[in-house]
């Protein structure tokens, strides 16, 4: 990851872990959750920690090819003056080819 007031590439790990259920014919409720971590110190930021991610929505099958999700997600980030809490409303086509 790269930006231009900072000197140094910042190196990540970013795991994801996702869960899906089926509840009915068609319909899946999907569960997930994501860390990055920096893995080297920076101009910009320290190694460690540097968001998670959580969230929670359905899984719509429109046909064999093709699903909708929508959900809700919150992103922690830490920061050096304050950490902040986003709530990202999630929506989401997937075609399968």
């Amino acid at each position: 990851r790269m930006f231009e007031e900072g000197g140094g590439t910042t190196w990540r790990l970013r795991q994801h872990l996702r869960y899906m259920h089926p509840l009915v014919e068609g319909v899946q409720g999907v569960a997930w959750t994501e860390g990055f971590w920096r893995l080297n110190d920076t101009d910009r930021a320290d190694a460690g920690l540097e968001q998670w991610r959580w969230y929670a929505g359905l899984n719509f099958e429109i046909s064999e090819k093709m699903t909708f999700e929508a959900g809700y997600m919150t992103v922690y980030t830490l920061r050096d003056r304050a950490d902040t809490l986003d709530h990202v409303p999630w929506l989401i086509t997937t075609f399968k080819f």
